[in-house]
């Protein structure tokens, strides 16, 4: 009697370890926070919006390419940075923009191994989507490629959704 109570006892703790293995993100995976208006507690990571480019690089880790300058970002200049590895021939799993002081101000995120802190990632159903986000989520831009998804106005978080897949293409956490 003694021996069966402590196979079962066995049995119920390894499944209990197996579902907790199965519940619990996969390595390599960093968070996203998403939601709020102080942008000083938004960002990917360890890293935040307002904060110095190269800092945030450092939080974030990984390999990056150098800091570059673009003067045609809509009359502006910026900064911004990728994080290997690429995720198309334009794309990489996260890109960092910056303003003319080198401060983040947004993180474009293009790779699965980035989730919100409600689960999302690229990929992820716009269904999905408004379940777990409900009435914080806004359509803001209603395109014939792509939907957008907003959380707060400007400071925020996008969701980019393809039409055809029906899917999140890319999440992008935003101080502008």
């Amino acid at each position: 009697m003694i021996k069966l109570r402590s196979r079962v006892a066995v049995a119920t703790l390894l499944a209990a370890v197996m579902l907790l293995v199965a519940a619990t993100p996969a390595l390599g995976v960093i968070r996203i926070y998403e939601m709020g208006t102080n942008p000083y507690k938004m960002g990917v990571g360890a890293a935040r919006l307002k904060m110095d480019h190269a800092t945030a690089q450092r939080r974030v880790g990984g390999t990056w390419t150098r800091i570059l300058r673009d003067t045609n970002y809509r009359s502006q200049v910026v900064y911004y940075s990728g994080r290997y590895p690429k995720v198309s021939s334009t794309r990489y799993s996260l890109q960092v923009y910056s303003n003319r002081y080198k401060k983040v101000t947004s993180f474009w995120c293009n790779s699965s191994a980035f989730v919100t802190t409600k689960g999302v990632t690229v990929g992820t159903t716009e269904r999905v989507l408004k379940t777990k986000y409900g009435t914080a989520l806004r359509l803001r831009i209603n395109g014939s490629v792509y939907r957008t998804y907003s959380i707060g106005s400007r400071t925020g978080t996008d969701f980019i959704v393809q039409r055809s897949t029906g899917k999140v293409k890319q999440i992008v956490v935003r101080t502008y």
